[in-house]
């Protein structure tokens, strides 16, 4: 074969390959510029934003003492430690296929969620990238990096199902579930009032080193130390379950409305004070119970509505504890 031809073949099979790089999607980057989606060391990460395509966003930062939501709330442990987790284990399953690549693009384009992701407080992004939906099967999520035109399914090895909802955008869901979170040295007072029983109620009294139990008139109460302290030690981590979205505003002016069980409220040692208000539950219709009974009512959760404003999902056995009538810390005489 003569030098022209050898060299002519070449020449055209480096056309042919141009063509392909410039009209085959998946082959336009190198792997690494498409898929570097993980960030291993999530210790350095300073702040991720998330904003979805019906104008939601949330921006969570690490400060010295925690995460935070939106500069405003405490960040709620469990779904950041999952996203972080998510962050740091992401890995890519497989590329889109041509025939799939216009619709899944389409999609992305439609709805998805950009996700930011800075580090070492630096003010430009290191991972800028698109989270889709999950695939027929359940095996991962479509993504696509920034200024890239392929995306990737992506998942986590040995885990099954979506992680797209792991990246969500609603600011309750990211705040804190924390309710009361105290060491007894740091509360004023507590006071705990039964609307339905208003000679249970009462005032513990803890400023200053001296203490003081007062009753619905306001009487001061010969009562056992040791059991008003235990008392106020309940209160170091009481949490609610979730937190009602805002739309259900049927169901917030609902439950507002409704009476009042008890209503809980802590002062600390600023002058800030705590309030939530508990509201049964009722069934859509009757339940039964394990003894065959008919319930109206749930028996293990209930609403509260906390410092008269937003609407919370709290449980009986986390509250029961906080529920003594006033006699419970009367001193016996023997």
């Amino acid at each position: 074969m003569s030098k022209k031809i050898v060299y002519g073949f070449i020449v055209l099979l480096i056309l042919l390959m141009a063509v392909y790089f410039m009209f085959s999607p998946s082959m336009r980057h190198s792997s690494k510029q498409l898929d570097d989606f993980a960030l291993k060391d999530t210790s350095k990460i300073s702040k991720i934003f998330m904003a979805d395509k019906q104008g939601q966003s949330v921006l969570l930062e690490r400060t010295p003492e925690q995460w935070t939501v939106n500069k405003k709330y405490k960040a709620n442990f469990q779904p950041l430690q999952t996203l972080l987790e998510t962050i740091a284990s992401i890995s890519v399953k497989t590329p889109v296929s041509k025939e799939k690549y216009e619709t899944i693009i389409r999609q992305l384009a439609g709805k998805s969620v950009k996700v930011e992701i800075y580090t070492n407080s630096k003010t430009t992004p290191d991972k800028v990238y698109y989270v889709g939906h999950g695939n027929q099967d359940h095996t991962g999520s479509y993504m696509l990096m920034e200024e890239s035109d392929v995306p990737f399914l992506v998942h986590i090895e040995g885990f099954r199902g979506y992680l797209t909802p792991r990246y969500f955008t609603d600011e309750k869901k990211w705040r804190s579930t924390a309710l009361f979170v105290y060491d007894k040295n740091d509360i004023r007072s507590i006071t705990l009032q039964s609307h339905h029983n208003p000679e249970e109620s009462f005032r513990i009294s803890l400023a200053d080193g001296t203490y003081d139990v007062k009753d619905f008139q306001n009487n001061t109460l010969y009562f056992d130390t040791a059991k008003t302290l235990l008392y106020a030690a309940r209160y170091k981590k009481v949490y609610f379950e979730y937190f009602i979205s805002d739309t259900a505003k049927h169901l917030i002016d609902s439950v507002k409305f409704s009476p009042k069980e008890y209503t809980y409220a802590v002062e600390d040692m600023s002058g800030k004070t705590t309030t939530i208000s508990t509201h049964k539950m009722k069934h859509k219709e009757p339940t039964e119970s394990f003894n065959g009974e008919l319930e109206e009512y749930n028996t293990d959760r209930m609403y509260g509505v906390v410092n008269d404003s937003y609407l919370v999902i709290v449980q009986y056995y986390v509250f029961d504890p906080l529920t003594v009538p006033v006699s419970y810390f009367l001193k016996r005489s023997f």
